[in-house]
């Protein structure tokens, strides 16, 4: 009799979990979109009306084509650099695809 072996079927590889790790993030990436004027346009509508402390949804790219949608809490708009700062970062206008408020909620 064997006794009792645990057998560890995910660990039976070296190096398994670096290319696991790679093949994820590879199936993150996809191609950009081009926003169309009027996409553009509700994202600009959305900047105008938001206010400091404001919680939003924010959809946009970052390094290596990776698409992420996150709840951000919004803090202000710098035109000069074409950025948004949030609490949580800073997103550039060229990354973003959406923006949508959260509704009555803010910190």
């Amino acid at each position: 009799m064997r006794g009792m072996k645990k057998w560890l079927p995910f660990k039976s590889l070296s190096g398994q979990y670096e290319v696991l790790a790679e093949h994820e993030k590879r199936r993150k990436r996809v191609a950009k979109p081009e926003l169309s004027p009027e996409e553009q346009e509700e994202i600009n509508e959305v900047i105008v009306s938001l206010k400091r402390g404001d919680v939003v949804f924010v959809s946009y790219y970052r390094e290596g084509n990776i698409y992420r949608k996150e709840q951000r809490t919004y803090l202000s708009c710098d035109e000069v650099s074409r950025s948004l700062s949030f609490r949580e970062g800073v997103i550039s206008f060229a990354s973003l695809l959406a923006l949508e408020p959260k509704n009555d909620l803010r910190y």
